[in-house]
């Protein structure tokens, strides 16, 4: 259930509601939320991610704000979170965990 005190956000979460209507559907999206540091954007995923984790498999990435080479850290991150994969597990460990989760996500 939506907290009351989100405010002047309904267009936007019927927009996210839309992207996951669509994706159990079938169809993939990016989403991306975008705006000056204290907007909300973090209190607008919160509540959206809320509503939507009993319906879908959600999966975090986080941005570093510095380097180089760093492009796919969000996605990194995301994976490494859903597959339980930790800084101190080697190359087969790892892989072995990602291959359990996607078989877990889809066994065929």
């Amino acid at each position: 259930m939506r907290s009351p005190t989100l405010v002047d956000r309904a267009g936007q979460l019927a927009a996210l509601d839309d992207r996951i209507a669509a994706a159990h559907a079938g169809a993939g999206s990016v989403i991306w939320i975008v705006g000056d540091a204290g907007s909300g954007k973090s209190r607008l995923v919160r509540e959206f991610v809320d509503d939507t984790a009993s319906s879908a498999r959600v999966l975090a990435g986080n941005c570093l704000a510095y380097g180089i080479g760093i492009t796919f850290w969000p996605l990194l991150r995301a994976v490494q979170s859903a597959a339980g994969i930790t800084e101190t597990d080697d190359a087969d460990i790892a892989r072995s965990k990602l291959a359990s989760t996607l078989i877990d996500i889809d066994p065929d």
